[in-house]
């Protein structure tokens, strides 16, 4: 079974995205372009940043999976080329994610060689830097803070990946271990403001599974 049918066929009640992938692709591009900001939280504090570009959008294509509390989820997987003066380079991702109304959000597994370095062509480059995993929403940012009284809550679905083994062990399998998708997992999410007035934002993800391999997980 594939890891698409595992997503399917995952939990009663999630149906499969009945949307091709030119649809995804209209959908999600026309929530993406209207974002001018992403969330970074790979630093302590988390910081609003606005999106760069790529010089090279070389393949890309939606595939779609499951609905989830509403929430379309789709499989995406391109290549770019990014001719930054520093470190010009090829990327290949998967990433697994959705969108809303104001927000497109993912998680995703990314490989990336120096293009000027041998190896780094063809459809199965020599990778220099394999096996990051990357998550970052991007979104509308109104630059307001919301006003009412009382408590608004947001509920619906979380895409998380396992964090690549870095060991010796595992740096010995490449080649195949860049290739190798990371286990990937679905779960419940609920984003919760207390107090409209004073917005501090707490979250919850529960009722996670580990998709790939058919298990829950704490």
């Amino acid at each position: 079974m594939s890891l698409l049918d595992k997503w399917q066929r995952f939990e009663a009640g999630n149906p499969t995205l009945r949307m091709t992938p030119a649809q995804i692709l209209e959908a999600w591009f026309s929530t993406a372009t209207e974002t001018t900001h992403y969330i970074s939280t790979t630093t302590p504090e988390v910081g609003l940043n606005e999106p760069g570009e790529f010089d090279a959008l070389l393949d890309f294509g939606f595939v779609p999976v499951l609905e989830h509390d509403g929430v379309p989820i789709a499989e995406a997987r391109g290549r770019f080329r990014d001719q930054e003066e520093d470190y010009p380079s090829l990327t290949d991702s998967v990433i697994y994610g959705g969108w809303l109304d104001y927000t497109v959000f993912g998680v995703g597994r990314y490989s990336v060689c120096a293009t000027d370095a041998p190896g780094c062509s063809g459809t199965r480059p020599d990778y220099g830097w394999a096996g990051t995993i990357g998550q970052t929403p991007y979104g509308a940012y109104p630059g307001t803070t919301p006003t009412g009284m009382g408590s608004a809550t947001w509920t619906g679905v979380m895409v998380g990946m396992e964090s690549l083994d870095f060991s010796a062990q595992a740096q010995a399998a490449v080649p195949a271990w860049v290739y190798e998708v990371p286990d990937v997992y679905l779960g419940d999410a609920q984003v919760r403001i207390g107090d409209l007035s004073a917005p501090d934002v707490d979250v919850s993800f529960t009722n996670i599974h580990n998709v790939t391999e058919g298990t829950g997980r704490p």
